[in-house]
């Protein structure tokens, strides 16, 4: 059975793939899961890390307000970053 995906691309898939309407039953996505279950890992673990160790916004409203922080005496992180 021949199956056309994405771009016209076409997937041949044997026939236990398939139900009796015609429809892709859970074998197929049961064996891809099982065929590439690390690299799923890899690519959730890569996503979370991103979203879990961004950089959030600062709550400066001016430059004054930096300037007292830095200046304060207290340590202080200061991070430079551009989106160039």
């Amino acid at each position: 059975m021949r199956l056309r995906i994405a771009g016209g691309v076409w997937l041949r898939l044997p026939l236990e793939y398939l139900g009796e309407n015609g429809e892709i039953v859970m074998g197929l996505v049961l064996d891809l899961l099982k065929e590439n279950w690390l690299t799923l890992v890899i690519a959730v673990a890569l996503v979370s890390a991103a979203v879990l160790l961004r950089t959030t916004a600062t709550d400066l409203a001016s430059t004054e307000e930096f300037d007292q922080r830095v200046q304060s005496g207290l340590p202080v992180v200061v991070e430079f970053y551009t989106n160039t």
